[in-house]
């Protein structure tokens, strides 16, 4: 009985003790998390935003792409590793001492460049992120030289965020809006048009010290109307329909 007692100590001692030495080495991968820096191509930002956990992914908002997955992912305690084949991307970057920021390269092509990516606490929310919403719904048809001639974005930027808004809500850019929440729509709207109150130079607009009458050695029967709209004198329309005339000139005021 005495021997029974002793057994059964025994057997309560290695389920109540604490592990072993092998089992106090075990450390949780430091690495995990979320990281969110820029890279610079082509004279231009982007940001980067890294998932790092069992599963892993990359979110480029400013292309319009998120959750990207990450397959092939090297992940150490105070390092990572990965690469992405098909968009030709790499990175390798260490932990900073305080754990706080992950330095490394990034190489895209045949460009490397530096990168320090921060630790975030929780993931971004682009569902309003104005550059995120235009790179998604909108750049691949305005960018320039697009087979559907559609305005390039410096053009989108002449016109009022009202003028946009209607396009997206009522306007020949409805389909394209109808997948867009009406907030987002608005943000959109924003962010690409100018407001209503800014006061835009008209482009070739005469000086306001120059005399503008038909009799004026300067005029050339083509002008600007107090309402914003294009006026051009009778002489100058016959000039245009003569036989002489090779190709119309642009008005201008010299």
């Amino acid at each position: 009985m005495k021997r029974v007692i002793e057994l059964l100590c025994v057997l309560l001692s290695a389920v109540l003790l604490p592990a072993g030495p092998a089992c106090a080495q075990v450390v949780s991968n430091t690495v995990d998390g979320l990281w969110q820096g820029k890279i610079k191509q082509n004279n231009r930002e982007y940001r980067i935003v890294l998932h790092i956990g069992s599963t892993s992914s990359l979110d480029s908002p400013d292309t319009g792409k998120l959750g990207i997955p990450i397959l092939s992912v090297s992940n150490e305690h105070n390092s990572l590793s990965f690469v992405l084949d098909d968009l030709k991307i790499s990175f390798r970057g260490k932990l900073s001492e305080d754990q706080s920021k992950l330095v490394g390269e990034w190489t895209q092509g045949n460009a490397k460049s530096e990168i320090s990516l921060t630790r975030l606490t929780q993931a971004p929310q682009f569902d309003k992120d104005d550059p995120y919403l235009f790179s998604s719904n909108c750049a691949s048809c305005h960018a320039p030289f697009n087979p559907v001639r559609a305005p390039w974005p410096q053009n989108l930027q002449l016109m009022t965020e009202q003028a946009i808004l209607r396009a997206l809500e009522t306007g020949k850019m409805r389909a394209q809006g109808a997948i867009m929440a009406h907030e987002q729509r608005v943000a959109l709207a924003s962010y690409l048009g100018r407001h209503e109150s800014a006061q835009s130079g008209k482009t070739n607009a005469c000086p306001t010290n120059q005399p503008a009458g038909a009799s004026s050695s300067l005029w050339n029967g083509w002008g600007v109307g107090t309402d914003g709209e294009w006026i051009y004198s009778i002489a100058a329309f016959n000039r245009m329909r003569s036989p002489d005339s090779q190709r119309l000139r642009w008005p201008s005021c010299a």
